[in-house]
């Protein structure tokens, strides 16, 4: 104690020969410093957010360091409206009104400050004459509209969000729309509560005025309004919704100062069926209006479908009733109708654009190479504002034949031997299929061959057409890879399609591991094991097959089709070919051949599975380089260390095979520790572990280190993975100043005999 009370002694001591010879210093600078001036007060000028602190900053210091909080009867400054300040010096020359979270400035309110004489300098000096100073937070302005419907053809219902709460009256008053002749028509205005009216509220949920959705409603009181003409606007009638000055805030008198346009929009013009629009073979979008008449050349792809025009919007309920097409779009079925596909949808919830036209998809795909004949009577069909159409629809269109297209839903196949079973590919309108390819048998590669089949001919109808990739192969069982083009080509189909597939007996599992590699193979046709079958693992690529690649591992599958293979620790340390992730990049591939019988197994994601457990829980299969599965672990002398403590640390290294921990490699090791800001503190860029596979140290922790978690971190040349062994706890602790210690009177003891405790606290 009598130490501790020298350093105080000490530190006051010093302070105060500082102090004494800083106010001489200071009292002789003064005499040449001008008067205490205010440089700036903010927030300063109009529309400044309502924040939580208003700041003074001197032209000089005026308080030392020390006590920089003051009571208000300290502080000669007046504001009005008045605030709950806590006034604090920021520095010795900032001085600040502090507000809390619920005392914060109020929106759209002039604020006048006025500073008085009174606050003095160190000197003694103080302002020489009174400061008024005044600012204005946010007044009032619309930040957003939509248009949640019309009533009518000219009654939009427009949802207006201001950025605070405002008054309904002040909206009528200042809102309002303006015709294209420059017309005012005053607004109505009503609060708005959600999107389908007033709140929901389920019964037996919530009770009415409570709960969270009640809350969130009064969180947005008086924020969201919704405003429709006083009047029906003109039909086809450009339109303004305009904001003026004097929208009146429930926070703060000050009222806006918006003079704009919020937003512009036209009204709908009368009811009228526009025609059929739709798009050709050559992807150009082409209208067919009522007074055209009809014209064969212009004709619709039926696959892409023909919308009806309309001039307003038209729900799907509206027209089909009442709307004949023929040819019938249900092809003469009566056991559906092909509009219940079609989705219905009301159009009124957005602004109306000069011209604008409002589509009716006809539901389904289009016959090809026909004439359709639309029909509907004059005021049957309605918009959703009831109007029905007065003339009656009589519009023919035509579609074009199909595009050339096809479909390889299987461009990667596998077929069984000895079962009759081909590759489909669904084609339209083709000619010939052109196929350049090569095959893989047990008698080798053969490059180079080509094909050309020629489809059914059939017009205009999509169907499934074999490639008989038995027929391509010269053997029983093998593979094939090529290349696949059409006759005529398909459009945006520029480069040729690939494909491969492979005739097979083996069911094939490959479980790749670190290790080793486990193949399970078995018969299609019987479930059987497959013995004898030899199995190699070897890197190529698609496109082209090698002719002699070189074997990275190979074994034999025994009595129950099992094979034991070398793992990627053997074939592929760095994961270098088991990370491509393009179809022709090199991969990892597996042969299986026994006697005339092939299989191919490439290991990419098109052949992987995802392991999951017996509850449909994923198995983690994350493949990891050489030296990817070790682990590390340690200890401390003790569990919790003070600065300028000396840490003694012991940690252990361990690498794994498939069963058991197994030593890693001796040498090539770094150590950083990391304190708990992330700096390195302590570092050894060369170690080696014992032939126990640990390694031990110490170091001293600074008295200025910072207290928390220390990270040991060990790094490898031979890895670019990093361990974290242990962390230790530094901490501000007193020990105590005993010591508690357990003893046992003997060290070995048997069923019988008396064990005594002894605990002491010295």
């Amino acid at each position: 104690m009598r130490k501790f009370f020298l350093v105080l002694f000490f530190i006051w001591g010093s302070s105060g020969f500082i102090l004494t010879f800083a106010q001489r210093d200071s009292a002789q600078l003064n005499k040449n410093k001008e008067p205490l001036k205010i440089l700036t007060i903010t927030p300063a000028g109009t529309d400044v957010p309502p924040g939580q602190q208003i700041v003074f900053q001197f032209n000089r210091p005026v308080v030392p360091v020390g006590r920089m909080e003051r009571k208000a009867e300290e502080i000669p400054i007046i504001i009005e409206p008045g605030l709950d300040c806590e006034w604090r010096w920021l520095n010795t020359s900032s001085l600040a009104c502090q507000l809390g979270e619920k005392a914060a400035m109020a929106p759209a309110t002039r604020y006048k400050i006025t500073v008085r004489p009174g606050i003095q300098a160190e000197d003694g000096t103080t302002l020489a004459e009174e400061i008024t100073h005044t600012f204005i937070t946010q007044r009032p302005k619309v930040m957003n509209t939509w248009f949640r419907t019309w009533k009518s053809p000219g009654t939009p219902e427009i949802q207006v969000t201001f950025d605070q709460p405002v008054t309904g009256d002040s909206i009528e008053r200042h809102l309002h729309l303006q015709t294209e002749k420059g017309r005012r028509v005053a607004l109505r205005a009503k609060e708005a509560k959600d999107q389908e009216g007033d709140i929901d509220q389920e019964a037996g949920e919530e009770e009415p005025g409570e709960g969270p959705i009640a809350e969130e409603a009064a969180d947005r009181k008086g924020l969201d309004w919704i405003v429709s003409p006083s009047e029906e606007l003109p039909l086809d009638t450009r339109t303004e919704l305009r904001v003026e000055p004097g929208i009146i805030s429930t926070q703060g008198p000050e009222p806006g100062v918006e003079d704009r346009v919020v937003v512009e929009f036209y009204t709908f013009p009368a009811f009228q069926f526009l025609g059929v629009r739709c798009t050709t073979n050559q992807e150009q979008a082409i209208t067919l209006t009522p007074a055209e008449d009809f014209s064969p050349q212009k004709r619709c792809n039926p696959l892409r479908g023909a919308a009806l025009l309309f001039s307003a919007p038209v729900i799907k309920e509206a027209v089909k009733d009442y709307l004949q097409v023929t040819p019938d779009l249900a092809g003469g079925r009566k056991d559906y109708d092909p509009w219940d596909a079609v989705p219905s949808y009301s159009q009124l919830s957005r602004p109306h654009e000069k011209g604008a036209e409002y589509e009716v998809y006809l539901p389904g795909i289009l016959k090809a190479n026909a004439t359709y004949h639309l029909q509907a009577p004059a005021q049957q069909i309605k918009d959703e504002f009831g109007r029905p159409l007065p003339d009656a629809i009589d519009l023919q269109f035509a579609t074009d034949h199909r595009l050339p297209n096809y479909h390889l839903e299987h461009p990667i196949s596998v077929l069984e031997k000895n079962v009759e079973t081909h590759v489909p590919i669904v084609v339209t309108n083709l000619d010939a299929i052109q196929l350049s390819y090569e095959t893989l048998t047990a008698q080798g590669r053969k490059p180079g061959q080509k094909k050309t089949l020629t489809p059914y001919k059939v017009k205009d109808i999509a169907y499934p057409f074999p490639l008989k990739m038995r027929e391509l192969i010269p053997a029983p069982s093998g593979a094939i890879q090529g290349n696949l083009t059409t006759t005529p080509p398909v459009v945006g189909d520029d480069k040729p399609r690939w494909f491969f597939s492979q005739v097979t007996p083996f069911h094939v599992h490959v479980k790749l591991g670190h290790y080793n590699t486990l193949v399970w193979v078995t018969y299609f046709d019987t479930g059987r094991p497959a013995s004898g079958v030899r199995v190699q693992i070897y890197v190529d690529k698609f496109g082209s097959f090698k002719e002699n690649p070189k074997v990275l591992s190979e074994a034999i599958t025994n009595d129950d089709g099992i094979a034991l293979l070398a793992g990627t620790r053997a074939v592929d340390p760095e994961l270098k070919v088991l990370n491509n992730w393009e179809r022709f990049d090199p991969h990892l591939f597996l042969r299986l051949q026994k006697e005339e019988d092939l299989a191919l197994v490439p290991l990419m994601e098109d052949f992987s599975v995802y392991s999951f457990g017996t509850n449909e829980e994923y198995i983690d299969s994350q493949l990891k380089q050489r030296y990817g599965h070790i682990h590390t672990w340690g200890t401390t002398a003790q569990g919790v260390y003070k600065v300028g403590d000396t840490l003694q640390y012991k940690f252990y290294v361990r690498d794994q095979d498939n069963q058991r921990f197994v030593p890693p490699p001796r040498t090539g090791y770094a150590l950083q520790i990391f304190d708990p800001m992330d700096k390195v503190v302590y570092e050894v860029k060369e170690l080696s572990l014992s032939e126990f596979g640990a390694y031990h140290g110490e170091f001293t922790i600074p008295q200025t280190a910072a207290v928390g978690w220390y990270r040991f971190v060990l790094s490898a040349k031979f890895s670019k993975d990093q361990w974290e062994p242990l962390r230790v706890l530094v901490s501000d602790f007193t020990p105590a100043p005993f010591r508690v210690t357990t003893d046992l009177n003997g060290e070995l003891f048997k069923p019988g005999d008396t064990v005594r405790v002894t605990t002491q606290a010295k």
